[in-house]
């Protein structure tokens, strides 16, 4: 991308069920992060009002950092699957300013590009993320593999059942994600023989926006944007997993 030296990226992460996470950044050789921020709801409320909050903690986040509008090349957001509220806030607030600033672009990732981004060196991966109702989103993902992880929705017995046949030729498989522990604490409570294939990573999984920024950065350079009519990852994008008979 031309002259994006000193030009600055806007992060947005609203996936999570109980805060948002912002980032402003300037492009230079190392990437400068000018500001970052975590903003926990209080409330229901606040959770369902995350389109107008979002506004304001972008302003705040703007004069502490000292950013231009302007100066933007990019947005990016958060994509989902996680709080459908919340990547829905946010993708419709990234796309406003992109459409209101001309050399503004819209970039996006997934929450399991993030989570694979954060956790790159292990491999394989299999991250969760919380759909509620006891469902967990979920994708196995591989280095050398060809084809790109499918997302599926899935509950702790799916989960085991797939972790089952994925052992006989990955004796260890990382654990990751926003749900991971959680997943994890049900899978070695309630099936003992998976006790020994699934491993926590070392760092637990912190819901940062930093990881989106880089992710960010790196699509903006290489010129990786979004459709402007793009839609946020969510159930019906998810691969039902199908009923099994007792």
């Amino acid at each position: 991308m031309k002259d994006i030296e000193h030009k600055e990226l806007l992060s947005i992460d609203c996936s999570h069920y109980r805060q948002m996470q912002l980032c402003w950044t300037r492009f230079s050789s190392d990437a400068q992060i000018l500001c970052s921020s975590a903003f926990s709801f209080q409330n229901n409320e606040e959770r369902h009002s995350q389109s107008e909050l979002l506004s304001r903690y972008c302003e705040e986040l703007r004069i502490k950092s000292s950013g231009n509008y302007k100066n933007l090349s990019a947005v990016c957001v958060c994509l989902g699957p996680g709080s459908f509220t919340g990547t829905r806030s946010s993708l419709a607030f990234a796309k406003g300013l992109c459409a209101g600033l001309t050399e503004c672009k819209l970039v996006g990732a997934s929450t399991f590009e993030i989570i694979q981004h954060a956790y790159q060196q292990l491999d394989p991966l299999f991250s969760v993320i919380d759909a509620r109702s006891n469902s967990y989103f979920s994708s196995f993902h591989e280095k050398d593999a060809n084809a790109s992880p499918s997302i599926k929705l899935q509950n702790t017995q799916d989960i085991a059942r797939f972790l089952m046949q994925a052992r006989d030729t990955h004796p260890r498989i990382f654990l990751a994600g926003p749900a991971a522990q959680q997943v994890h604490a049900k899978l070695t409570n309630d099936f003992a023989a998976l006790q020994q294939n699934i491993v926590l990573p070392a760092l637990p999984w912190r819901h940062v926006a930093n990881v989106l920024t880089d992710i960010g950065m790196a699509k903006t350079i290489q010129e990786d944007f979004c459709d402007p009519h793009c839609s946020p990852i969510y159930m019906k994008n998810a691969v039902q997993e199908p009923a099994q008979k007792t």
